[in-house]
């Protein structure tokens, strides 16, 4: 009798503990963990902005040059001076002071002493000619010599004022009012005149105009339209944002360090003088903008449709993939971006992966406008646990090496 109560009070514990088991399995057991994250597409503001740099250099100004080579003697000016037009501001010594003018102006004097003779003489002998006192030929050669002595006349002029002006050259005058902002010479220093000319002054209208030169590489250079705004900072005032727009682009390439880059330039205004030429800049080009924009991030663009497969295998999930005729026909007929996404369709207990087609606009890199292929209501994948799913996968390609 004790026996059988015995066996009774045990398997009464057995089956207790066994239906405490499984009502703890199936209360407490977690499900098995999705190797995939989604995210819906959200309304947001996207800014396409182009980062450069560049250097600050004065809008309107003039360099000055010589025309004659020689030494400095005279330097009548200092960097931040203010001139006036038609002021001197240094002479050069060139070794022949004044020397070629009173030549030719003695060359000139004879010019004219002859032409006078010879136009008289000239004149004489036509009177003569006409009454048939005086052959032909000797009146020809008369001629001659007066239209000679004439053109000499002109020479000697000419050469004249090229030495004048030649001596004048050595004189350097301001072309216009404004500021020295460079002197680029000193006393006693030699001028050339050749490719490698020298650059005597700079001199600025208007300090209060500077004129930003930023260097947009050749991958961006599309983007970059006249009108568009900029900010920037500069080392000395690293808080401080200076506001501006797109002036030019230029349209003939640079190249530096083996890299092409265009030139873009901004007028910056300069009215509390807190910019100097050769500042360098970091600047931010605002190329595009589009507000309350379907967005999403860049990662689930790089979502790999092989691991995506082998999800699906596990979880028995359906694999929908775009045909790719379909996607060729879709990109020729736009001339938007077009790119794929996969999302996640539930229909009841059936889910399924299904990759689908979008055009996009801008970007900041982070996110996209998207322009269709997709609505708010979408569960797009953006991120997957890739790791075992790829051994799976390197396995099958490369058998048992792996």
């Amino acid at each position: 009798m004790k026996l059988k109560s015995l066996i009774v009070l045990l398997l009464t514990i057995v089956g207790i503990s066994g239906a405490m088991f499984m009502a703890y399995k199936k209360v407490f057991h977690k499900q098995k963990k999705l190797p995939y994250t989604i995210q819906k597409p959200e309304r947001r503001t996207i800014k396409k902005i182009i980062d450069t740099t560049g250097r600050l250099g004065v809008a309107e100004k003039v360099k000055i040059g010589s025309l004659v080579t020689g030494i400095i003697k005279g330097l009548y000016v200092e960097e931040n001076d203010y001139v006036k037009k038609g002021q001197l501001l240094a002479e050069i010594d060139t070794g022949k002071d004044d020397t070629e003018v009173r030549s030719n102006q003695g060359l000139l004097d004879r010019a004219v002493a002859q032409y006078m003779y010879q136009k008289a003489y000239f004149a004489r002998q036509k009177k003569l000619y006409q009454a048939n006192q005086l052959a032909q030929d000797e009146f020809e050669q008369i001629e001659r010599d007066y239209l000679t002595s004439k053109a000499n006349l002109k020479i000697a002029r000419a050469q004249l004022d090229k030495a004048k002006q030649e001596y004048e050259n050595t004189k350097i005058f301001a072309k216009q009012d404004g500021i020295v902002i460079k002197v680029g010479v000193s006393r006693g220093e030699r001028v050339t005149t050749d490719l490698d000319a020298t650059v005597l002054f700079e001199i600025a209208k208007d300090v209060t105009k500077m004129e930003a030169k930023l260097e947009i590489d050749e991958s961006n250079i599309g983007h970059v339209k006249v009108g568009q705004p900029i900010k920037f900072t500069i080392d000395s005032f690293p808080h401080k944002k200076f506001k501006t727009e797109v002036k030019q682009v230029s349209y003939s390439p640079k190249r530096k360090n083996g890299l092409f880059f265009y030139k873009a330039t901004a007028t910056v205004d300069n009215s509390e003088k807190l910019l100097r030429p050769g500042l360098s800049i970091d600047a931010n080009i605002y190329v595009a903008k589009a507000q309350k924009a379907l967005a999403l991030t860049s990662h689930a663009f790089m979502i790999s449709s092989r691991v995506l497969r082998e999800i699906a295998k596990d979880f028995g999930y359906s694999f929908n993939p775009i045909d790719k005729q379909s996607f060729k026909k879709i990109k020729k007929e736009t001339s938007q971006p077009v790119q794929t996404v996969w999302i996640v369709q539930r229909n009841g207990s059936v889910n399924a992966f299904v990759e689908k087609i979008v055009t996009t606009n801008i970007t900041d890199d982070i996110y996209f406008e998207v322009t269709s292929g997709l609505s708010q209501e979408d569960e797009v994948i953006i991120d997957i646990e890739e790791s075992g799913y790829l051994e799976e996968i390197y396995k099958k390609i490369f058998g048992n090496k792996f």
